[in-house]
């Protein structure tokens, strides 16, 4: 067995009852002496190498590597031949004592036991004792068990990863720097915060983002999951391909990073896209599941997480970021997540001849992601106080608005706005009061601006019926 104690999707509170508690997960005894032999075959193998996050994100293959020599060669591996034959012959026990491994052999030890032992999205410190985990809606709370002794246990733990060779951000926990932020590689993001920057009972806490492992490869992934109906990723595809530029709006963790990482995997091989993030998440020139990457063509820039004021980092706005992206000459311009200011370069960009580009909001409707933007875009001190310039802009750049939300449990589409110049904008599909899905547009002519683009890639005059 895997680590115990907290299930992969089991043993969450359900959206609206009460969160639930649990202890720490374990690796049980049985399993862990042999984890254990394949973890010290992983670390002979880096042999010198120091710490580093590379040794992380390669840390599936390596584990990997170890485990095919061990069934090849039975006689070196160290291990009890029923062993090999069941690493050999039990797919489900080889991916179990695999993941084992990769827990043990990690850097990551012992938060490990829930970046790579359980299907979660974030990691939250309260205290040395008190964690909550969530994803997709749903919560728990780890109280005993905990592998960390105190609270100063837990800051000397971020301290080390923190160290890690690679890690890019910030490396310094301290009184005179109490936050510290960084990303370790496309493995995690970390947020951790010490007295005297914290209050309350608890001497730290941390946040722990770990960017989605996703089985959603495309639109039909939506589709069997009931995240969407079969018209409506017909026609997010014909979006994508007639260079719509796309507005990803809905709350905390509710998808729209891996939505946009999907939607950029459609995109035409010969287009040249450059990512703009604050913190690298996308990843789309990483291995989408099938040993392919997400797009080949890809050139992303991030904003080096730091909140140091004495450091050049702190100059690299995502502002700056975009302008600098105009620079790689990209056919397609991916933000990350518009924020601020940046919306108004981000804009700008999209009415220059980068169609086909796409950024994600914080926003609980689509209308109201599109006044976000506004506001946004008047945080730029040529727009300030001007909202009838900034709302021109704004829907001159962006020609659709999808929104996603968490409801009972899972992530779901729940509309299509097409924006048209004037405020005037039209519903194309939009979530019904019964739970199901709505087309509030049956022809492609009723949206006058995106009708051109949407011809050659539809059959037919007709928005895809439900």
């Amino acid at each position: 067995m895997s680590a115990e104690t907290l299930p992969r999707q089991e043993g969450y509170g359900s959206p609206g009852e009460a969160v639930a508690v649990r202890e720490w997960p374990t690796i049980p005894p049985e399993d862990r002496e042999i984890a254990q032999i394949l973890a010290t075959k992983v670390a002979q193998m880096r042999g010198s190498e120091p710490p580093s996050v590379l040794h992380e994100e390669r840390l599936l293959e390596d584990v990997e590597t170890v485990v095919r020599r061990a069934v090849e060669v039975p006689q070196a591996s160290g291990l009890p031949l029923p062993v090999v034959s069941g690493l050999a012959g039990d797919p489900q026990y080889r991916a179990v004592t695999v993941c084992n491994a990769m827990m043990l052999a990690s850097h990551l030890w012992p938060l490990s036991l829930l970046v790579y032992g359980a299907d979660l999205e974030n990691i939250a410190c309260l205290g040395h004792d008190h964690w909550m985990v969530s994803t997709v809606g749903r919560k728990a709370v780890l109280k005993g068990n905990s592998p960390f002794e105190s609270d100063d246990a837990v800051i000397e733990y971020f301290r080390r990863v923190l160290r890690l060779r690679g890690v890019t951000g910030d490396q310094t926990l301290t009184d005179a720097m109490p936050i510290a932020e960084a990303n370790i590689g496309s493995v995690v993001r970390v947020v951790v915060a010490k007295r005297p920057a914290v209050s309350g009972m608890s001497n730290v806490k941390a946040s722990v983002r770990i960017p989605a492992r996703t089985r959603v490869r495309d639109l039909s992934d939506y589709v069997q999951q009931q995240a969407m109906p079969q018209p409506m990723a017909v026609f997010l595809e014909a979006l994508v391909h007639a260079r719509a530029n796309i507005l990803i709006a809905g709350g905390t963790g509710t998808g729209k990073t891996t939505l946009m990482r999907v939607l950029c995997g459609l995109a035409s091989p010969a287009d040249h896209i450059v990512v703009v993030e604050d913190g690298a998440e996308l990843h789309l020139d990483q291995d989408r599941g099938d040993g392919e990457p997400w797009h080949g063509l890809t050139t992303a820039v991030s904003t080096i997480p730091s909140i140091r004021a004495d450091t050049e980092a702190r100059q690299l706005t995502m502002f700056g970021l975009v302008r600098h992206a105009l620079r790689f000459q990209p056919d397609r311009l991916i933000l990350g997540e518009s924020r601020g200011e940046e919306m108004a370069a981000v804009c700008k960009a999209l009415m220059t001849g980068h169609d086909g580009s796409m950024t994600t909001i914080h926003a609980e409707d689509a209308e109201l992601a599109l006044d976000q933007s506004i506001q946004y875009v008047m945080e730029n001190p040529r727009f300030a106080g001007n909202e009838k310039m900034a709302r021109r802009i704004v829907e001159q750049a962006i020609h659709v608005v999808v929104h996603l939300a968490n409801q009972d449990g899972r992530r779901r589409v729940t509309g299509i706005l097409a924006v048209e110049r004037g405020g005037n904008h039209k519903w194309v599909y939009r979530q019904a009061s019964f739970g199901g899905w709505e087309r509030m547009t049956d022809l492609i002519g009723n949206l006058s601006r995106l009708a051109p683009r949407l011809r050659p890639h539809l059959w037919g005059e007709e928005v895809p019926p439900l």
